[in-house]
């Protein structure tokens, strides 16, 4: 697929404006509050900043994208049990299925590619996989995005939106 990701996200048929916006941890907390309660749609990796997802105005969505394989004692739906606390914000994810999404840091990394979550339990090979690179695969969350773009910006309840949390294997 050719063309900017801000291209392919716009969506121009539900005019959507975006934006790309990068936090890092020592910004001000006041501007992250102000970025997030300005936001609609978010759509970031899965990891600590995340948290910030329950700033986003009520009737927004985030939109998870999960590390290859990457699973540990449920901690990958740990930002969505936030945002569903609201009772405000829709949640959904994507996570790749293939390891040719997956981009690691070492060539001796790709060992754990072939490991399932329950094999997957050791600090390393969590660490491999939290800390490889992640390649999307822009189809499948377009075809996502064009699932629920208009049932959100019609005001749909969560319910009505509800998205079943992607499997790590």
């Amino acid at each position: 697929m050719s063309g900017c990701c801000n291209e392919f996200l716009c969506m121009s048929v539900y005019a959507v404006q975006v934006r790309t916006v990068s936090f890092t941890m020592g910004a001000p907390f006041l501007s992250h509050m102000a970025t997030m309660w300005d936001t609609g749609l978010l759509i970031a990796r899965h990891g600590p900043l995340l948290a910030t997802a329950v700033l986003l105005p009520p009737g927004a969505a985030v939109l998870e994208l999960l590390p290859y394989k990457w699973e540990w004692r449920d901690v990958s739906t740990l930002y969505h049990n936030m945002t569903q606390s609201t009772g405000q914000i829709h949640h959904w994810a994507w996570r790749p299925l293939d390891a040719e999404f997956c981009k690691y840091k070492e060539p001796a990394h790709v060992r754990y590619a072939g490991w399932t979550p329950s094999e997957c339990h050791g600090r390393e090979c969590l660490l491999v996989h939290a800390q490889a690179g992640l390649e999307v695969d822009l189809d499948a969350v377009r075809e996502l995005l064009e699932r629920k773009l208009p049932g959100l910006i019609e005001g749909h309840s969560l319910e009505q939106l509800k998205e079943t949390w992607p499997p790590a294997d």
